[in-house]
């Protein structure tokens, strides 16, 4: 489970998204959209949007980020994510998950003036 830059890229600058399911090693999880904003490159909005279950691809599953994903679920669920970040902006207290070059954080995007 991870969030491609070359995906997030490639979003539409105006609310481009993006639905990825994130699942644990129990291929149970949620979906996530992520949403793009004009102006920000480094922060995305993005919200649960349902319940998912995965049949894994030979090469698709991560241990290490498996393992990530049940540690936040246990901290709480899909729905307190609020936003999605990327680099250079550093994890902080709101960070629900980290991966390479992003995180999930419970703080919306502030909506631009």
């Amino acid at each position: 489970m991870h969030f491609s830059p070359v995906w997030l890229d490639a979003l539409a600058t105006e609310n481009g998204r993006l639905l990825v399911p994130l699942t644990n090693a129990e291929r149970w999880g949620g979906f996530l959209m992520i949403t793009r904003s004009a102006n920000d490159l480094c922060r995305y909005a993005a919200r649960f949007v349902g319940r998912v279950g995965i049949i894994p691809c030979v090469g698709g599953r991560d241990p290490a980020a498996e393992e990530s994903l049940t540690a936040a679920l246990a901290k709480g669920d899909f729905t307190a994510i609020r936003s999605l970040r990327r680099a250079p902006e550093e994890p902080d207290d709101t960070c629900w998950l980290a991966g390479e070059g992003w995180w999930l954080s419970t703080t919306p995007v502030p909506k631009p003036c």
